[in-house]
């Protein structure tokens, strides 16, 4: 068979994201709106092998602007799309499409490269180093202060994404680690995200008035707290409102995917109880440009945070 490693065509792009669906089970829009919110390269860079002219392996480079540790600009080289075909498994294509995806990274002067996988033995290989961030888990409170704000619907989240990203940036504008978003990721990657089926906006004091904002996930036994920013007023109220929307959907236990920032502390105090700190161990981190005891030193950073609405 004839085997060829090269970088994906424009012409190819639907045909790159039936791959990512037939891999994944995930549909298309995720990896769509991941792809074109990214404003600095448009799509994507793509990696592919084609056998025999059929695509069977991919891997994705996500070039976004990030804060450094000392709240400057730091590009960073997110990889994503590590998708190969289950016929065509192990058989190294995945490695030679990571070895091209590093040297691109080198090419257009990323500092670092970041990751997410259950599989870490694998990016090992290729120069990859664990480098957990830090998450709270607890229980949903029985009861506390009382709710504040209101559920946006769908439909207004586009209308309001601006402001929200407002609120963000001015949140966000010296993190380590965070995303620096852009207009184009905010109206593509962030909305698509927000409006995901299980997800839900909640804003206070309400939509006409939007100073606060939290977004939350409600899975099967969990409230997920993804993103807040804004007014610290409003963080305790919008707290209360998505503890009273998990306790009617019985939830007992609560994930918060927030900064170890005391600015928090009234929206988890309103929400949740026996909260303790945990590592989320999915996470992985390569020099690109900078030595990699700075990179090292980022990631360790106790401030630093990636938002999952930024996740790709």
């Amino acid at each position: 068979m004839a085997t060829q490693d090269r970088v994906l065509l424009p012409a190819e792009r639907d045909l790159a994201l039936r791959h990512y669906e037939s891999v994944f089970g995930v549909g298309t829009w995720l990896f769509h709106t991941a792809h074109w919110g990214t404003s600095e390269s448009g799509w994507a860079q793509t990696f592919a092998t084609f056998d025999d002219g059929d695509l069977v392996s991919t891997v994705d480079v996500f070039v976004r602007p990030v804060r450094d540790e000392q709240g400057g600009q730091a590009i960073m080289g997110g990889i994503g799309s590590v998708a190969t075909a289950e016929r065509a498994r192990r058989q190294g294509h995945s490695g030679r499409l990571l070895e091209m995806a590093i040297a691109w990274m080198h090419e257009v002067g990323c500092d670092f490269s970041f990751l997410f996988t259950g599989v870490h033995a694998h990016y090992r290989r290729y120069g990859w180093k664990d480098t957990p961030l830090r998450e709270r888990n607890g229980r949903v409170a029985e009861s506390g202060p009382a709710a504040g704000g209101v559920r946006l619907e769908p439909m207004h989240v586009p209308t309001l994404i601006d402001r929200m990203g407002e609120l963000y940036a001015q949140d966000n504008a010296t993190r380590p680690l965070t995303h620096a978003r852009s207009a184009r990721y905010l109206r593509s990657g962030t909305v698509a995200l927000m409006l995901k089926p299980d997800r839900a906006v909640f804003t206070y004091p309400g939509a006409a008035d939007l100073r606060t904002y939290v977004v939350a996930e409600f899975g099967d036994d969990r409230v997920s707290v993804l993103e807040a920013a804004g007014d610290t007023e409003g963080l305790a109220p919008l707290g209360a409102t998505v503890r009273e929307a998990a306790r009617e959907r019985g939830l007992s236990e609560v994930n918060l995917r927030l900064p170890l920032d005391p600015t928090y502390d009234p929206l988890i105090g309103a929400l949740a109880v026996d909260v303790a700190e945990a590592p989320c161990a999915w996470m992985m981190a390569r020099e690109i440009r900078w030595p990699w005891e700075r990179v090292a030193a980022l990631f360790a950073n106790p401030a630093a945070h990636h938002w999952p609405l930024d996740d790709f």
